[in-house]
């Protein structure tokens, strides 16, 4: 699924493609878990050219495993 990706320090890069990544709301993710504020929402599968996260879920976003 596609999704929008935050802004400052929290956006998303392609270097983080295979990590952790945290729902801000219903249509963005982010690179951090706001000081524990965030739930995980999945793994950073692509970074595309337009600036949309592709993330995969998974029952437990953990591990890029």
């Amino acid at each position: 699924m596609a999704c929008a990706n935050a802004a400052a320090v929290d956006e998303i890069t392609s270097a983080d493609v295979g990590s952790v990544c945290f729902a801000v709301d219903d249509q963005t993710v982010a690179k951090t878990d706001g000081s524990s504020t965030r739930s995980p929402a999945g793994i950073v599968d692509v970074v595309d050219l337009n600036g949309n996260i592709w993330v995969r879920f998974e029952d437990t976003p953990t591990s890029a495993s």
